[in-house]
């Protein structure tokens, strides 16, 4: 599939905006408990994608009533969209995310299927494909039952022959150079004191759950996400790694309510040279939640006073590379200023990204450099120690 390979080498320049709309929508058209599945089964609060079962414990459901009430949800968003498309207000949430999708993918010509893969690969690579990403892009692409059953089935069939490349997606070495050491490092030649302080919940919590067996390390990995699994794949046959722990940590910190929680950082590795890395493995979107932000602060702390270097990556890009991303200054000098007088919600959000075309790195990078608080579920962006308007 040489169309793949060519979005993987694009697919620094291409706008992620899916998934703020689909955030957006869910918030027009659902009910409390809607939002919280809907929530947890895509992802939206920075948490990889939970399973039906999973998600049926929460609720005391069952995982067959689970996924009935996501299907609703889906076919609510579907059904606004559509209708205020008809009625002419395309700026309703729903209209737009169903005009953004279909606007790309075109269902009514040939090889939207091939289309439906390229934004599935490139919008939502972190998402699992199978359970999740595939069914949920079919309902909002395709009106018609037949039609989406269709093209629902060319894609898993797509998916299946490039699956292979994905182990091609990361490459180590050129993200080494952004490891964030501190002053005085340890020597990590000794593997025993490293081991899993967190299993892997396997096919039962999360989406995109699994595990390989590794020859290097002579035992099974297991990974939570896509991103996840390509990146240990890539650990595992690196000749200057000779050790990688999944699930190495418990980190405490307090979270964005100001709680007391604790989180459990993907993987750590050690170079050949003794040097442990503590490695986060998160989409391009997700650097810049606030969430995430204060987990990975606790992290520093915890990394200067082991002698651990930091590493935060999506496999291809850092946190240091999306921060130097040139910004428009004209977009960054008026979101400041906005920001002066107040928070700014989505649509004051949407129509300054309409004004000035931006991009998802613009948004990231505009948040990380100048420590903005942005919040996704509901879309929150303040400066810290400005009151909410």
């Amino acid at each position: 599939m040489e169309y793949f390979a060519q979005v993987l080498e694009e697919e620094e320049q291409i706008d992620n905006e899916f998934l703020n709309y689909l955030a957006q929508a869910q918030f027009e058209v659902l009910k409390d408990r809607e939002n919280k599945i809907f929530e947890l089964r895509y992802g939206m609060t920075g948490e990889k994608p939970y399973t039906l079962e999973a998600i049926g414990n929460k609720f005391n459901l069952s995982r067959e009533r689970i996924r009935q009430l996501l299907n609703k949800s889906t076919r609510k968003i579907v059904s606004k969209g559509t209708s205020k498309i008809k009625a002419g207000i395309i700026d309703s949430p729903c209209a737009v995310l169903i005009l953004y999708i279909r606007s790309i993918i075109r269902p009514a010509e040939e090889n939207s299927a091939e289309r439906l893969v390229e934004f599935l690969k490139t919008h939502l690579s972190d998402f699992p494909i199978e359970q999740v990403a595939l069914p949920l892009l079919a309902s909002l692409t395709y009106s018609n039952k037949k039609n989406k059953e269709e093209n629902l089935e060319k894609a898993r069939l797509i998916t299946k022959k490039i699956e292979h490349d994905k182990n091609s997606y990361c490459k180590i070495q050129k993200l080494l150079t952004d490891v964030i050491y501190p002053k005085q490092k340890i020597n990590c030649s000794d593997f025993s004191i490293f081991h899993s302080k967190r299993k892997v919940a396997m096919n039962n919590t999360y989406s995109y759950s699994g595990e390989f067996y590794s020859q290097k390390l002579s035992r099974f990995i297991q990974y939570e996400s896509f991103l996840e699994k390509s990146f240990l794949l890539n650990l595992e046959r690196h000749n200057e790694v000779i050790f990688y722990q999944e699930q190495p940590l418990k980190i405490d910190y307090k979270n964005i309510y100001g709680n007391n929680s604790s989180y459990y950082p993907d993987i750590l590795f050690i170079l050949n040279d003794g040097t442990g890395v503590i490695t986060e493995i998160k989409p391009i979107w997700q650097m810049a939640l606030q969430n995430n932000l204060l987990k990975w602060s606790a992290l520093r702390e915890y990394s200067r006073n082991e002698g651990l270097g930091i590493l935060i990556t999506d496999g291809r890009s850092t946190i240091q590379q999306i921060q130097k991303h040139e910004v428009n200054p004209d977009f960054a000098d008026f979101v400041l200023k906005e920001l002066q007088k107040g928070s700014i919600c989505w649509n004051e959000y949407k129509n300054i990204k309409d004004k000035f075309q931006l991009k998802t790195k613009d948004f990231v990078a505009l948040v990380l450099n100048n420590r903005l608080i942005w919040h996704l579920s509901p879309f929150y962006l303040a400066m810290k120690d400005i009151p909410n308007s």
